[in-house]
């Protein structure tokens, strides 16, 4: 046996087979790329490397620089031992049928350059203090592993492409096996080697990270989150990013931690810039231009957002989330509630071992303040987060008007004067805790709580022309405070076969009350006898829901499956006292809602298409109860919803969509609610608990593509026979009544169109614009009305970076009615943004300042009501001009890799959110 000398590198395999052109080529850009990655990360990371002896010269330090064309393995070997005091040892026989090498003259490590000489060859090398031996890999032929996983990026959450990942043996760090991500951050190796093994992952710009790998024959890795190094990436230029939207196969998607004012912005600010969906100055939120829609947090329902995601939202910092999905086909496991589809607010689910806080301040001229906080921390296998907020919203007083015209039953006209001043105080806090019992089986809990006040005082003067000309002041003092908290656990079992196959078991607690108190007091009453009067209604909702789910993963195809319970107890007491003539009437309401579920549903992958379809069976037990009358009987109500999207990709950057699926609205306690509301004495409002499930269809069609920029365009079309709808009646005496009624037909045919484009290196684009056409029919009070309406909304944001870390920004916003109804119009809305932003003390401090429709101080806003017994006209100023400051301060600790999350959870998504027309600002 001859011995010569060689040396080991991390890869070990390498075919000659190219002709000497093609082969100098591809080594040339192949190598170069390499070159500059490892040595880098060599340089950053030296003091992480499994490195094998320290004393002397070391592979993986050392560099030479080797040059081959057309030669033997063994001449590389020389050149090496004469820049090095290294030496090879190999046998001859074997060694010497590898020949025709080529090598670009780049200077690499000792272990680069084997790993790129000894690739695909069957030869692996390792050092031995100052030699190098080289050996044939003793694989067994018939023991084949395969290890997959997928590589993200801890600050943004997003995929990592183009990582090198490394299977090393645990014995002799030899190499055994590699490979690179591809765009979705995804890797698989197989390796014929059995030993225990090490996996190495390294990309420039990020530490390197390291872990053991269990032995089996198919192994699926938990994803594996890269932490910025901050030392390398100063030395890189990023040319292309994320795109901040992306098209799923039924949903879009937003990338909040990609947006750069994530960090000085609530989530509010977030959803003003997310397709499809809409939020004016007041902060409603439309998807799609409507209020029926779900709100959800990672998946989970929150009795706390459902009611008021305007006021959560305003509190909740943006920079503790990572995406925002609106999921336009929710897939069967989801309920079928939402006619415009589910708002899925993602959060940051990175914990790493350490802590991490983000505290931030905010201040709105004339609102008031807003600061919010979130606190990560995890220790070993156990992990939490704790988020919260609190948020004054102050409105200064400012004038309003309502004028009508009474024409039947009675005729007379209504005028009504007055000005208002509304604060709203809001606090909340979310907070998530887990513990890993062991790599299968997960436990965790949510404790979320909230509080909030709207306190709205106002003076009037109400006139009224009719035979008798009356007319009289008045004071109103309406307050409405809530409370409420979520209590969960959950509980997920996962099996060795793969890591998607799941089984998890979920409960959760929910319980909001209301509390509503109006004080109207009447003065200088002429021709009137409107009486003074106190009113008070209590009411919330208490619900527990049991969901047990299964993942079961095959080849091609993942089937889901699951069951659910919601026991849903919906309550009302309230009591009216008139003070002058010392009367009252109060009565009592709870209606009980039983929801029953089972789903199934399967998503296939063929190549380049990607289907989800599934179906959904509800079944609905609805009682009523009023202390006044006595239990009332509800028919059962049953459904099976189906549900189909499908994703063609065109490309790797390209895709068409298309999908359908119906969804069901159940009235909420808000619309069931039988409290007559007499703030305004010719304006009442009152709930209706005959209401019944509103059911919609819904088609959609959608392109997306990305690059440089994205582009996502679709079409959708939407109808119902038994609308549920707001309506105003006029009553014998003048007073309106305002109620809720399922109603005929509402048909709505939509496009839209979304941009996201970097004009320069600087400059960058993102644009939405939506045009809608809506038909309505229904019959109100005896008569048929149909309506026909267009409308479309369009919000444009141009961000622009300077250096030393200055950013400056514009928004606008315009909506051609905020709203349509049958009997109502909204006038427009136009909004305009400027903004200037700076980085502090190496980016842990943002300050940021923007001043919000500078050129008018006042907006006058009108809701336009057309009706065959009256006409009326209501207008509202709104605070228009606005400046804001915001302060955000990072800090913490962090190490370690991320701990698991449950991927199966409580998902309440089936009340409804339709709401009566609403004034932005007071």
């Amino acid at each position: 046996m001859e011995i010569s000398a060689k040396m080991q590198d991390e890869g070990m395999y390498y075919a000659p087979p190219f002709s000497k052109s093609q082969q100098y080529r591809l080594n040339l850009i192949q190598f170069m790329r390499v070159s500059f990655l490892i040595t880098a990360l060599l340089l950053a990371t030296l003091q992480l490397l499994l490195a094998v002896p320290t004393h002397g010269q070391d592979m993986t330090v050392e560099k030479v620089t080797v040059r081959l064309k057309q030669q033997e393995l063994t001449d590389a070997f020389k050149q090496i031992e004469q820049q090095t005091t290294l030496r090879f040892f190999y046998r001859k026989a074997d060694i010497d049928k590898i020949d025709r090498l080529n090598l670009a003259p780049v200077r690499r490590t000792i272990e680069r350059t084997l790993f790129e000489l000894l690739r695909n060859t069957g030869f692996g090398f390792r050092q031995i203090d100052q030699n190098i031996l080289i050996e044939a890999n003793g694989q067994l032929p018939n023991a084949k592993i395969g290890i997959s996983g997928r590589v993200l990026a801890m600050d943004n959450q997003q995929p990592l492409r183009d990582v090198r990942v490394e299977l090393l043996r645990s014995i002799d760090l030899q190499l055994v096996g590699q490979a690179l991500t591809d765009s979705t951050g995804r890797f698989q190796i197989s390796t014929q080697d059995n030993s225990p093994h090490i996996i190495r992952i390294a990309l420039l710009g990020y530490h390197v990270y390291r872990a053991p790998v269990a032995d089996g024959g198919e192994v699926t890795l938990p994803e594996v989150y890269l932490e910025p190094d901050p030392k390398l990436l100063k030395e890189v230029v990023i040319a292309g990013k994320s795109p901040l939207v992306k098209q799923e196969v039924d949903r879009l998607v937003y990338n909040v931690q990609g947006d750069p004012d994530n960090k000085t912005s609530t989530v509010l600010d977030m959803l003003a810039k997310v397709p499809l969906v809409s939020v004016n100055a007041d902060g409603d939120i439309k998807v799609k231009g409507s209020s029926s829609f779900k709100v959800l947090i990672d998946g989970r329902t929150s009795s706390l957002v459902a009611n008021s995601p305007a006021d959560i939202f305003r509190v909740m910092p943006a920079s503790s989330i990572a995406s925002i999905e609106v999921i336009t086909i929710p897939p069967a496991k989801y309920d079928s509630e939402g006619l415009a589809g589910i708002i899925n607010v993602i959060t940051v689910r990175k914990k790493l071992d350490g802590y991490s806080a983000n505290l931030g301040f905010q201040y709105k001229f004339p609102n008031g303040p807003r600061n919010y906080a979130n606190v990560t921390f995890k220790s070993g296998k156990f992990a939490m987060s704790v988020s919260g907020g609190y948020n004054v919203n102050n409105t200064p007083q400012t004038p309003f008007s309502i004028s009508r015209q009474n024409i039947s039953p009675v005729n007379s006209t209504i005028d009504q004067k007055g000005r208002a001043h509304t604060i709203n105080h809001q606090s909340i806090v979310y907070s998530q805790y887990s513990y890993e019992l062991d790599s299968l089986n997960l436990i965790s809990a949510i404790v979320n709580y909230a509080n909030g006040l709207n306190h709205r005082r106002g003076s009037s003067f109400t006139r009224q022309i009719d035979n008798t000309n009356s007319s009289y002041q008045s004071d109103e003092d309406a307050r409405n405070t809530q409370h409420g908290y979520d209590l969960g656990v959950d509980y997920q079992r996962g099996f060795k076969r793969k890591k998607t196959q799941l089984l998890s078991f979920s409960y959760r607690y929910s319980d909001i009350d209301y509390n509503r108190l109006n004080l109207f007091t009447a003065s200088q009453q002429v021709n009137s006898n409107i009486d003074d009067y106190n009113q008070e209604n209590i009411s919330g909702t208490k619900e527990h829901t049991l969901q047990l789910d299964y993942t079961h993963p095959l080849k091609r195809v993942d089937i889901e499956a699951g069951i659910k319970s919601i026991l849903r107890h919906n309550f009302s007491d309230y009591v009216t006292t008139f003070v002058n003539t010392d009367n009252s009437s109060a009565n009592g309401f709870n209606y009980d809602q039983d929801i029953y579920a089972a789903y199934n549903s399967y998503q296939f992958k063929l190549d380049s298409w990607t289907i989800k379809a599934g179906a959904r069976w509800e079944m609905t037990s609805m009682k009523a109860d009023f202390s006044s009358v006595g239990i009332v009987n509800i028919p059962n109500y049953n459904r099976i919803v189906p549900a189909i999207a499908v994703q063609k990709k065109l490309s790797k950057s390209t895709s068409l969509n298309w999908g359908y699926t119906e969804r069901i609205s159940r009235p909420g306690i808000k619309q069931l609610n039988p409290f007559i509301d007499r703030q305004n004495p010719f304006s009442i409002s009152y709930g209706n608990p005959n209401l019944r499930p509103e059911l919609n269809h819904t088609f959609s069609f959608g392109y997306s593509a990305s690059g440089s920029g994205s582009l996502n365009a679709g079409l959708g079309y939407t109808f119902s026979n038994n609308s549920l709808q707001y309506i105003s009646l006029s009553g014998a005496d003048g007073v309106l009544n305002n109620t809720y009624s399922n109603l005929g037909k509402n048909a709505t045919l939509s496009g839209y169109i979304s941009v996201n484009y970097p004009l320069s290196q600087r400059l960058n684009l993102n644009a939405f614009a939506e045009i809608s056409r809506v038909h309505l029919t229904g019959m109100i009070d005896g008569l048929n009305y149909i309506k026909n309406a267009m409308f479309g909304s369009t919000n444009i944001n141009l961000s622009y970076k300077t250096d030393h870390d200055w950013k400056a920004g514009f928004e606008f916003q315009y909506y051609s009615q905020t709203g349509i109804a049958l009997q109502s119009t909204f006038s427009p809305y136009y909004y305009t943004s400027f903004s200037l932003a700076k980085s502090l003390f190496n980016k842990k401090l943002t300050i940021r300042g923007t001043v919000s429709n500078p050129y008018l101080r006042y907006l006058n806003y009108k809701i336009n009501y057309s009706d065959p017994h009256y006409k009326q006209v209501i207008q509202q100023d709104i605070v228009y001009r606005r400046f804001n400051i915001y302060l955000n301060y990072s800090f913490g600790k962090l190490r370690g890799a991320a701990v698991k999350k449950n991927k199966k959870s409580v998902k309440n998504d089936d009340t409804s959110n339709v709401s009566p027309p609403s004034l932005p600002g007071n």
